[in-house]
């Protein structure tokens, strides 16, 4: 669930004159940065929750930590995606309210999916786009995706280290962790074979296309959590083992 789109200045103090000649390109990057900001500003919440869930499994306070500064970072993102494109665009364009985000009981297992799937593989794709954004855009898209990459990686980080917590905790987990990341993996193949090129480049303002994406959200899977997800459950069943000798 995302938030409205309002008018106001709440979330931005840019100031939204859109230049007579404002290209097509510059008015379609300024829709893309508004949706990349009403994103960013759901995550707000996402890691709110998942902070609260932490603390109900007994998770340490480095993670419940990581996850207050994650959410603070997400609302940096959510400003600075909504400052380009008021910039970019022709619209004050703000951010109203966002829906509750539904209570839902916690378990281990679902905190650790949630860890391998919005963490590990979302924000470990997001950050691998914004590195490779970055290096082609514009200098002002460009310090915005610089940041937005950096931070993005952190919270990935923050996953992986949620992820070996659970599994020390239980490693049992190994098996449905391995299921969901095969649903996810076949998702990712899937959206690489039908995607397509996003018509007229936006890559100056930071924006990949969808095909470029596709194939960059499977590389993160393939190359980089299929063999860290592998050597954690090789860890965990070492632990486990060591416990029962």
């Amino acid at each position: 669930m995302l938030a409205e789109v309002t008018s106001g200045d709440a979330w931005s103090t840019v100031e939204a004159e859109c230049e007579p000649m404002a290209s097509k390109a510059a008015l379609r990057a300024a829709e893309g940065w508004l949706e990349i900001a009403r994103f960013e500003h759901a995550s707000v919440a996402a890691f709110a929750r998942v902070s609260l869930e932490l603390m109900a499994l007994g998770a340490p306070p480095q993670l419940v930590e990581g996850c207050h500064r994650a959410a603070l970072d997400e609302i940096g993102h959510a400003r600075l995606a909504l400052d380009l494109a008021r910039t970019l665009g022709e619209e004050a364009w703000d951010l109203g309210p966002l829906p509750l985000v539904p209570t839902r009981p916690v378990t281990l297992e679902q905190l650790a999916i949630d860890a391998l799937i919005e963490g590990c593989l979302g924000e470990g794709a997001a950050a691998a786009c914004a590195h490779m954004a970055a290096a082609r855009a514009y200098e002002l898209a460009a310090s915005v995706v610089r940041t937005i990459a950096a931070e993005e990686t952190q919270h990935a980080a923050l996953a992986w280290s949620t992820l070996q917590w659970a599994l020390r905790r239980d490693p049992t987990l190994a098996g449905p962790l391995a299921r969901a990341f095969e649903d996810a993996l076949a998702q990712r193949r899937e959206r690489a074979r039908i995607a397509w090129p996003r018509q007229g480049s936006l890559v100056a303002y930071g924006l990949l296309g969808d095909e470029e994406l596709a194939e960059l959200d499977l590389d993160v899977a393939e190359r980089v959590v299929a063999p860290v997800l592998a050597r954690l459950f090789l860890e965990a069943r070492a632990d486990a083992d060591a416990r029962l000798a």
